[in-house]
C-alpha cells in the first residue's frame, strides 16, 4: 500500500513538473535558420545607435557602449575557457600502501608541488590584472570595480606571499 502511494505522489511530482516546464515562457532564438545558412535576428535600436555613433565621427565613451545593449558576439572577445581534462602531471602514488611514511612524504612533496604552481601562476595573473586595471582606469570603470579588482590582486599576492613562507619553512 505504501509503494502504491510512493508511486503515486511521484507521478504527481513528474506530472507537475512537466506542468511546470510546459507552461514556462521559452526564450525566442538568437538566430534564425534559412536554407542551411545562419542569419542573425535584427535588432533594430542597436543598428540605429551604432549608425549614428559612426556618423558623429567620434569614439564612443565607455558609458555609450554600455547603453547600446549587448554586443554581437563576432564583436566580441571569447572568454578563455580552460579544457576540463584529468592533469597530465598527476603521479599516482606507486609504493606500498601499507608504508604510512612513504605516503606522508609523497603526500607532502604533492602539496609543495601544488603551492609551486599557484605561485608560479599567481605571478602571471597579478601582471595580467595590474595591466587590466590600468586599462580600465584609462577607460573610465568605476571606481567600485577598480577597487574590486586591486582587492583582488591583493589577495593574490598575499596568498601567494604566505605559500612562499610556509615553502621556505621547515616542518
Amino acid at each position: 500500500m505504501n509503494l502504491l502511494k510512493l508511486t503515486l505522489i511521484a507521478l504527481l511530482l513528474c506530472a507537475f513538473g512537466y506542468f511546470l516546464i510546459a507552461i514556462t515562457p521559452q526564450p525566442q532564438p538568437l538566430i534564425e535558420y534559412h536554407n542551411d545558412s545562419t542569419v542573425r535576428k535584427k535588432t533594430p535600436h542597436i543598428e540605429d545607435d551604432i549608425r549614428t555613433i559612426i556618423n558623429q565621427n567620434q569614439p564612443p565613451a565607455v558609458n555609450q557602449l554600455s547603453s547600446l545593449g549587448p554586443v554581437p558576439a563576432s564583436i566580441q572577445p571569447q572568454p578563455y575557457i580552460p579544457p576540463i581534462t584529468k592533469s597530465k602531471n598527476t603521479r599516482p602514488y606507486s609504493g606500498e600502501l601499507d608504508d604510512h611514511e612513504a605516503y606522508k612524504q609523497f603526500h607532502v612533496h604533492q602539496e609543495h608541488e601544488l603551492k609551486m604552481a599557484f605561485i608560479s601562476a599567481s605571478k602571471q595573473k597579478i601582471v595580467r590584472l595590474e595591466m587590466l586595471i590600468t586599462r580600465g582606469i584609462r577607460e573610465g570603470l568605476s571606481q567600485e570595480k577598480i577597487e574590486f579588482a586591486k582587492e583582488k590582486v591583493s589577495g593574490l599576492k598575499a596568498m601567494s606571499e604566505q605559500l612562499q613562507n610556509e615553502l621556505n619553512t621547515p616542518h
